[in-house]
């Protein structure tokens, strides 16, 4: 349904009809060790995810209901979360200003994140 590949490091990402998302390749080192995926492998179930994108070295996901998810590193702060953790290896949500904020679409950078929300209005985050 959807594929992306990430920028710096090597790997494909690929969102499955039933808004699975499945990885081959790596994101480099997250958490100290090298998440890496010899064949694919199902990294997000369960979500209903309807988009993917991959920066240098992580990826925003956005669901059916306009929620974000991101994993993988933030040094940058592309996740556009004020948050102490660098790193993730597991999808975590987004949170926006307004509980919830409904996002239509995303792209990512090298190390930044752009969004536009269902009301017209284009968000950043991260090294822009």
């Amino acid at each position: 349904q959807n594929c992306c590949a990430a920028g710096n490091k090597s790997i494909a990402i690929f969102l499955d009809n039933a808004g699975d998302v499945w990885a081959k390749g790596s994101l480099g080192h997250v958490n100290g060790s090298n998440v890496s995926y010899d064949h694919p492998t199902k990294i997000v179930e369960g979500r209903n995810i309807i988009s993917v994108t991959c920066g240098g070295t992580f990826l925003i996901l956005l669901d059916s209901d306009g929620f974000l998810w991101a994993m993988g590193r933030n040094h940058e702060k592309q996740f556009g979360m004020v948050s102490k953790q660098k790193e993730t290896k597991t999808a975590v949500r987004v949170p926006g200003k307004k509980s919830p904020t409904e996002f239509a679409a995303v792209a990512c950078g090298f190390s930044f994140t752009v969004c536009l929300d269902t009301q017209g209005f284009l968000w950043t985050c991260g090294d822009n």
